[in-house]
């Protein structure tokens, strides 16, 4: 599953929010050379029926923005697989896209306040 958002934070803040909710989520994550971050769900917290989740998450800055891609998969096929990985990787992109939308309006009020 695919999956695609624009943040109102640039990249280097945007990486570091989506690193916050991966830790919040309890999720391991690993950095790639180019950037990009791998995340995996922990398979301890899961049903005995489902397999962990694995993204990489793109990140992509524009001007005042960044836009983030995220290509998430679980192995195995079926209905039980295609549901975990499409709640999971709405899951993610939701509490990324809630925190940076969160820090975006906390630097706005305070360069208001400045």
């Amino acid at each position: 599953m695919d999956a695609s958002l624009t943040l109102p934070l640039d990249r280097p803040a945007a990486t570091r929010i989506a690193r916050q909710v991966v830790g919040r989520l309890g999720w391991s994550l690993s950095e790639g050379p180019d950037g990009r971050l791998d995340v995996a769900e922990d398979p301890a917290r899961l049903h005995c029926h489902c397999s962990p989740l694995h993204a990489r998450l793109t990140l992509a800055g524009l001007e005042g923005s960044t836009t983030l891609s995220i290509a998430a998969e679980v192995p195995g096929w079926g209905p039980i697989a295609t549901e975990h990985v499409r709640r999971q990787a709405d899951l993610l992109a939701r509490q990324i896209g809630l925190a940076a939308s969160s820090a975006a309006g906390r630097a706005s009020r305070a360069e208001e306040g400045a």
